[in-house]
């Protein structure tokens, strides 16, 4: 298993996403770009089910 402190910022970025209800996660979304909203995704789409406890 990998450490925290070892994840890259859009794997972190994506756990937290996926814990957040989805008017949530989409509210956030719109602060970012194109490209970091494709390298979160790509990292969402790569992660098991996250728990939103």
């Amino acid at each position: 298993m990998t450490s925290i402190t070892e994840m890259s910022g859009a794997r972190k970025s994506a756990i937290l996403l996926l814990a957040l209800d989805e008017d949530s996660a989409a509210e956030v979304f719109k602060f970012l770009s194109a490209g970091e909203v494709q390298e979160i995704s790509t990292e969402m789409a790569r992660l098991h089910q996250v728990s939103h406890e």
